[in-house]
């Protein structure tokens, strides 16, 4: 009879935590966003980075982001395709439209195989996306059709004008390959080329057949004479060719698009890649946490880096599930969302800057340019930045500086490759929201006259600031300036979780007067070291540094009727360095030890007989004040804290568990006067059997749910 007892209320209580715990799943709605590229065969690597990066923004999207009663799914297909294949694109999108519930397509990978694959998905009225298909023609014949890789005419265009004002050179030779890939970069370079005079010193044509250095040896002498090589060649040429030419003495500056903006090309040029610069659709450092973050996902998940391929299929992915969440899971509404985008006021955010669109589906948001140091792409030592109010900039438009683009008014910005190594947090207080700290802080630019980066600290005071290194080349342009740093900064510290809560410690730095039109942090990440957790102190554990950049608008003019905008803001470039903290758990395991124990003795109260319930209660009453007392104690150096924390659970769990046993008292003593001995024994026995299973259920609910 007691063992029935006490199987029924275990069974009950077993029930109750499982209804609590396990996750419960409501009805949804099942779409389906499908995926085609080459999955297998020779370019099945390029299909796999972009499967890689889709099974991470479908889950991300499903976990992370309110999508009311949807559920999103992956649909897959290999379309075996290859740059010259048609019919196996053609015949997986009749495949790929039989999916029932199939809102977009993210693909396919090649230009010719996304272009025979349209009008399937035309017929069927499915909008697509297509991470890496770069022909004009993609998105020119199709209006169902988007891009979120720049194409061919946009990024020559950029690259020509990134020669002329970002470089600031005119000597230039082009060497393109006979494919309709090259093809489409000559001729919009040239196009670009035209309004400012410029001929090309030399040009360089490369056959089908592929590199013969015989056939190029007759250019050596005219490629001396110039400053820049454009390179309107795949990776693989353009990495022979480099090779080649470097060998033979040309000092001119290499430029490509964006097959060789890629980790393929470094790998096959080897150290000739040195310098190189390329169109680079995913610099990371350029970008903000967001971007760090999936690029830190993506590597944790598949122990590698996410190449672009990657990067721009997770954009479209993000981008569809963005829309879905706007309008619904209606394709014409998907459509009629996407059809909206078409300027940067219109745009959405993304990893990789904002996205919006040419009346054609074209992306045209602003291209990185990156430079290859130390065998990897960084952000090359010039960015272009869209021009908000190009009144203010009067001298530079009459000094030529500012120019057109695709119908906006561009400048160019210096990067200032910027770094903070911590040498100690002298204080951490958590109770007055602050931090002390000592660091190194050193900027490196190029092309700049200026000898200073005038800055300041973003919610902190510099209590002291000294120069310790400083270096200025002025023939070659470089330049390079190191402070030592002791600084006050304010921040917020949740402690929500306290005790198990991680802190960061920010370290915000950003220019006094320079907008992001001018000038734009990069974090220097050429040394990894640089980032490496190297702090332990106290009771906290730095397990993680990240560096990366954002934005911080400030405004210039408020309603001057000087100016037609009225209210005039710009953007500010704001270096961030965020150190990772969490608690030395022991210490506190050793700190809450006593309540534990507490916990034990008030659980005693079912082994002593019922005819000592004076004892009993008095456990009970006293274990509860203790547990108060210590709850009192515990809580005090964190201020006053506004809200609930883990530890004030943990308590309440604990007042919770000792008033059981102050209420199971009453009852024995109700039992005892009414003279049913016998069920104050069962009910002592099955207490002993429950409580324990109470107090590990509510720790558990505490600390782990």
């Amino acid at each position: 009879m007691k063992k029935r007892y006490v199987i029924i209320i275990s069974s009950i209580i077993v029930l109750i935590l499982l209804k609590q715990f396990l996750p419960s799943h409501n009805n949804q709605n099942t779409f389906y966003i499908g995926l085609a590229g080459p999955m297998s065969g020779d370019y099945g690597n390029l299909g796999q980075d972009m499967l890689k990066s889709a099974e991470l923004a479908m889950e991300e999207i499903n976990n992370n982001m309110d999508l009311r009663n949807i559920k999103l799914k992956l649909a897959v297909i290999d379309d075996h395709s290859d740059p010259t294949t048609q019919y196996r694109p053609l015949e997986a999108a009749k495949k790929m439209v039989k999916q029932e519930n199939l809102l977009s397509v993210v693909g396919h990978f090649f230009s010719v195989c996304t272009m025979a694959a349209t009008p399937i998905y035309e017929k069927h009225e499915i909008p697509v996306i297509t991470p890496t298909s770069t022909q004009p023609e993609v998105t020119g014949n199709s209006r169902w059709v988007y891009s979120v890789i720049f194409n061919d005419a946009f990024q020559s265009s950029y690259i020509a004008k990134y020669v002329i004002h970002g470089l600031r050179k005119n000597r230039i030779a082009i060497i393109h390959e006979d494919i309709p890939y090259g093809q489409s970069l000559r001729r919009s370079f040239l196009k670009e080329l035209l309004p400012y005079k410029i001929k090309p010193f030399v040009e360089v044509g490369i056959q089908r057949d592929g590199f013969n250095p015989r056939r190029l040896k007759k250019y050596n002498k005219a490629l001396k004479q110039v400053d820049v090589i454009f390179l309107a060649t795949r990776y693989e040429l353009a990495a022979d060719v480099v090779k080649y030419f470097k060998s033979r003495g040309i000092t001119a500056d290499f430029i490509g698009g964006e097959s060789i903006g890629s980790n393929a090309f470094i790998l096959d040029a080897g150290i000739s890649a040195e310098g190189v610069y390329a169109v680079n659709p995913f610099l990371v450092s350029l970008y903000g946490k967001e971007a760090r973050d999936f690029y830190s996902s993506y590597q944790h998940i598949y122990m590698e880096k996410p190449s672009w391929i990657a990067t721009y299929t997770y954009e479209a992915f993000m981008l569809l599930a963005k829309a879905i969440k706007k309008v619904g899971p209606n394709r014409d509404k998907i459509r009629s969302f996407l059809n909206q985008m078409t300027s940067p006021d219109r745009s959405l955010s993304s990893i990789g800057g904002n996205i919006y669109f040419d009346h054609k589906g074209a992306n045209r948001r602003l291209i990185a340019i990156g430079q290859v140091r130390k065998g990897e792409y960084f952000p090359a030592k010039f960015q272009f930045s869209n021009v908000k109010y190009p009144h203010i900039y009067e001298d530079l438009e009459k000094s030529g500086q500012l120019f057109e683009l695709d119908n906006n008014v561009m400048k160019r910005r210096f990067v200032v490759y910027t770094g903070i190594y911590v040498q100690e947090i002298e204080e951490f207080n958590i109770e007055h929201s602050n931090f002390k700290v000592n660091f190194n802080l050193w900027f490196q630019w190029h092309g700049d006259s200026r000898k200073e980066i005038e800055f300041k600290l973003v919610d902190g005071n510099i209590d002291h600031i000294e120069e310790v290194e400083s270096y200025h080349n002025e023939s070659i342009g470089d330049h390079y300036l190191a402070y030592k740093i002791r600084a006050h900064i304010k921040d917020e510290f949740p402690l929500y979780d306290y005790p198990l809560d991680h802190q960061i410690l920010r370290i915000r730095i950003m220019p006094k007067s320079d907008s992001i039109e001018s000038m734009i942090f990069v974090p220097d990440l050429t040394n990894p070291i640089l980032t490496k957790p190297n702090l332990d102190f106290g009771t906290w554990e730095n397990y993680k540094n990240i560096a990366y950049v954002n934005k911080k608008t400030k405004y210039l003019s408020f309603q001057n009727p000087k100016f037609t905008h009225g209210m005039l803001n710009l953007d500010y470039s704001v270096f961030h360095f965020d150190m990772f903290l969490k608690r030395n758990l022991q210490q506190y395991i050793l700190k809450f030890l006593p309540l534990l124990l507490l916990l034990l003795v008030s659980s005693s109260i079912f082994f002593i007989t019922s005819t000592m319930l004076a004892s009993r209660i008095a456990i009970s009453i006293t274990t509860l004040l203790s547990s108060m007392a210590f709850h009192m104690s515990q809580s005090s150096h964190l201020g006053n804290v506004g809200y609930t924390t883990k530890v004030d659970e943990f308590f309440i769990v604990t007042y919770f568990l000792i008033f059981i046993t102050i209420t199971e008292n009453v009852a024995v003593g109700y039992l005892k006067d009414i003279q049913k001995d016998v069920l104050c024994k069962q009910l002592d026995l099955v207490s002993r059997y429950i409580y324990p299973l109470l107090i590990v259920g509510g720790f558990l609910m505490v600390f782990v749910f």
